[in-house]
């Protein structure tokens, strides 16, 4: 279970890491900077959301089949740090909401685009990273699927394939099963009630905005 916990631990820590980077810079691209086809490129992105991952499934495993990256955690947690659209969208929405006359100040103080990033945008939109860490952090420490594919040996196993080794043909360890189940709860109960707040301010900002 120690290891489980701990390979699980290290996926959802690094994806959530890798998209609230690269999700975070994209989204302040789409909001604030002003460079050509930029609609029709975040149209592109959003039209992305139609395409289920089971359709790329084959053509990205023999990708990283052919990177010699089958076993590892790189195909889980590499593809975090290029973005995705619904997180690049949420934070669009969300950086769209704040005041221009901040950004206005620091350029007119000498910062540059990287530095009103980091230093204003990166503060003041606490509430939408929590937001979405969360979601990312809840999405990558209950995926079983994708885990299952591409983590094939059990020294790399995470939590849900663990679980689902309790289940066998003829007999299930439901008590193991049940208590299992709970252990795995248990950190993603204590980390929304920690951002409980932050969360629900995230979620409404990047809602409301047009």
């Amino acid at each position: 279970y120690g290891t489980y916990v701990l390979n699980t631990l290290r996926i959802a820590v690094l994806t959530t890491a890798g998209q609230l980077l690269s999700c975070s810079m994209a989204g302040y691209a789409f909001a604030r900077l002003r460079f050509p086809a930029r609609g029709p490129l975040l149209m592109v992105l959003l039209l992305t959301l139609m395409v289920p991952s089971q359709a790329t499934l084959i053509p990205v495993y023999v990708l990283f089949r052919q990177l010699g990256w089958i076993n590892t955690f790189l195909p889980l947690v590499v593809p975090a740090f290029f973005g995705s659209p619904f997180a690049t969208f949420f934070f669009r929405q969300f950086f769209l909401a704040v005041p221009r006359e901040l950004e206005e100040a620091a350029r007119i103080d000498g910062a540059t685009r990287w530095r009103v990033y980091w230093s204003i945008m990166v503060p003041i939109s606490k509430p939408a990273f929590m937001a979405l860490g969360l979601l990312t952090f809840v999405g990558a420490w209950n995926s079983f699927f994708i885990n299952s594919v591409y983590l094939q040996t059990e020294d790399q196993w995470v939590l849900t394939q663990g679980l689902q080794s309790l289940i066998g043909q003829y007999n299930s360890q439901y008590g193991e099963i049940m208590a299992g189940v709970v252990l795995m709860s248990l950190p993603i109960v204590i980390l929304y009630l920690f951002v409980q707040r932050y969360f629900v301010e995230g979620i409404t900002f990047a809602g409301l905005t047009g």
